[in-house]
């Protein structure tokens, strides 16, 4: 699942910069993952 939202992000113009598993679990107790994104540099036409 981590992997086709990263994927689903990237494709609007944003690149992983990794992810880490959250300390804090869901409120089922289901594990949560943290992203950090950044924008790509546009380029220009």
């Amino acid at each position: 699942v981590l992997e086709k939202i990263v994927k689903g992000v990237e494709a609007f113009g944003f690149s992983s910069q990794g992810w880490i598993e959250s300390p804090i679990k869901g409120a089922e107790g289901n594990t949560e993952f943290l992203v950090c994104f950044c924008r790509r540099a546009q380029q220009e036409p």
